[in-house]
């Protein structure tokens, strides 16, 4: 009896140090992304959420985010922010639409103090496949908007892995 739970126990432990060892980690159990940056200026042609959500981002990660655009060493702007569906499959018997993909597009362009462009139009791009169902409509609409805000926190994610190639 006492040899067994003492199999049991050993088990347990070795499946858990191999499951660290490989890598594993359980979702949102990785540190965010961070940004040398100290400070930086946001600058939106179009609103969008992406800036937002940027924003929320960078402060929590220590980088302040000014009002000013003299205060920064750093400005990013913005633009040409975008969310287009796509029908990726129709149906055969109804002709009607059964997966759409969404594409969350958004540019952005880093300069210096001195206005000297440090990233030039690098482009963002983002993209998801779901499944509609005419049947539930409600529950469609909610997986896209469910989608829609992935897609931004993702865009933002990514944003910060590109200002991260950034020495300040």
């Amino acid at each position: 009896m006492i040899l067994s739970n003492t199999r049991s126990v050993l088990s347990l432990v070795l499946v858990s140090i191999l499951s660290i060892s490989c890598g594993f980690h359980l979702r949102g159990s990785t540190p965010a992304a961070q940004t040398s940056l100290s400070q930086l200026y946001i600058y939106e042609e179009d609103l969008s959420p992406v800036g937002n959500e940027l924003e929320t981002l960078l402060e929590i990660n220590g980088t302040s985010v000014v009002a000013e655009r003299e205060l920064a060493n750093f400005h990013l702007t913005l633009h040409d922010y975008n969310i287009e569906q796509t029908v990726l499959s129709v149906s055969a018997a109804t002709g009607k639409a059964e997966e759409y993909q969404i594409q969350l597009t958004i540019w952005m362009t880093v300069t210096d103090r001195d206005e000297i462009e440090v990233i030039n139009n690098q482009l963002i791009r983002i993209t998801r496949d779901y499944a509609f169902d005419d049947t539930a409509v409600l529950g469609s609409v909610t997986e896209r908007d469910v989608l829609i805000n992935d897609l931004t926190k993702l865009a933002a994610a990514q944003i910060i892995r590109v200002l991260d190639t950034i020495n300040d």
